[in-house]
């Protein structure tokens, strides 16, 4: 159990890194926006009870013209918290996409860096397309899901705690159903996201068989090759098995988020509707005004959101970390790395990519002779025949 906090810390803190490395400025605004918009939805729900407040001051007594100037103070406040709400949104996410950006290529650069210095017989191993593919798809946004959910965590946990002691000292009942509500959620968050990476995993090999088939039938020599070797209806019904162990699986998790949606509704209901019944029986024995109704209504449906942000912020670390650990294990494949690369050869290629371009005489000759076709074909042949009986034997 510990090993596996340690390395989910570690794997944390090498990604922050990553991202302080990548972009500090863009990372440290993020970070200071996120957390000053999450005091903004406290403000806006005392001014609200506020607004109510007078207003039913002015229907008591209209005659009271300071209550009507009170009232136009606090809707213009409101305004602006709303407009700054707005205004904070838009920035936080363009600096995220900027982040997102400058991160997805450092990450996939060196996942290239890794494979292209990786020796060529580990390619001829369906395992190692399974890692470097998982790699690659990880490696473009998990890093910055990841941190976003921090920065969201420790923002819904500063929400969730300082509504907790106001909504402790209207009534501790209130804090005791709030908790009720919502701790199952933990458990069954984590069987859930348990549940989505295991079947992510599951369909890595099938979708790279279905990937490869694809391929054979939407390329020009390899619907040649089928034609020949009459291997088309054998291959049809390859992609169609490999497709039903797909839907299988994504039933299977369809359902089972299905079903937690249900059971996670039907709890949030009964511990709202106990909790207007708790604000209108205060309001009705005169201990609350109607301000004050508001004011606990959206109290506790606030920290009901933060709670659930706390759940699925706590899950989606878990999750992403799980997926991500794909990229860290490939990375720290110990494999024969190939030469290095010598500044003449980066000279030499750079001069005939140049030679290429400009079109000039020193440019290498593209245009292959009979001969040189029948080898490329030769080769194209023997590679798919060998993909075929490694697809046949259940190898691929």
């Amino acid at each position: 159990m510990m090993s596996r906090v340690y390395g989910f810390i570690k794997s944390i803190y090498k990604i922050v890194r990553i991202l302080i490395i990548t972009e500090r400025k863009l990372f440290v605004s993020n970070t200071v926006l996120i957390v000053l918009s999450g005091l903004l939805p406290i403000v806006t729900i005392y001014l609200n009870k506020s607004i109510l407040d007078s207003v039913f001051s002015i229907l008591v007594k209209p005659y009271r013209t300071e209550y009507v100037w009170k009232a136009l103070f606090y809707v213009c406040l409101i305004t602006i918290v709303l407009l700054t709400q707005k205004l904070m949104a838009a920035s936080t996410g363009t600096i995220q996409f900027l982040l997102s950006s400058k991160l997805k290529r450092f990450m996939m650069e060196s996942v290239f860096e890794k494979s292209y210095r990786t020796d060529l017989k580990y390619f001829e191993n369906p395992e190692f397309y399974d890692r470097l593919s998982r790699a690659a798809a990880e490696a473009g946004y998990r890093p910055m899901i990841i941190v976003q959910t921090l920065v969201g965590l420790a923002q819904a946990v500063f929400v969730f705690v300082t509504l907790v002691f106001i909504l402790f000292g209207i009534s501790p009942l209130l804090v005791g159903v709030l908790l009720l509500s919502v701790l199952p959620s933990f458990f069954i968050e984590k069987r859930l996201r348990r549940l989505v990476f295991d079947t992510h995993q599951q369909k890595t090999p099938i979708q790279r068989k279905m990937s490869y088939i694809n391929i054979l039938f939407t390329g020009i020599g390899a619907v040649r090759e089928l034609k020949i070797f009459r291997l088309g209806e054998y291959f049809k019904s390859v992609y169609g098995e490999e497709f039903r162990k797909s839907y299988r699986l994504d039933r299977r998790l369809a359902l089972r988020r299905l079903g937690v949606s249900l059971l996670l509704a039907l709890m949030e209901f009964v511990t709202t509707l106990y909790v207007y019944f708790f604000a209108l029986m205060r309001v009705v024995s005169k201990k609350a005004t109607i301000g004050d109704f508001s004011f606990i209504v959206q109290s506790f449906g606030k920290c009901q959101d933060q709670v659930q942000a706390i759940v699925n912020n706590i899950y989606s670390l878990y999750e992403n970390n799980l997926f991500i650990s794909n990229y860290f294990e490939f990375m720290e494949i110990e494999s024969e790395i190939e030469g290095e690369v010598s500044p003449e050869m980066i000279k030499r290629s750079g001069k005939a990519e140049s030679a290429l371009i400009s079109g000039s005489a020193d440019a290498p000759d593209i245009h292959k002779t009979d001969s040189q076709d029948a080898e490329v074909a030769g080769k194209e042949h023997h590679f798919f025949a060998g993909s075929c009986l490694q697809i046949a034997a259940g190898t691929f």
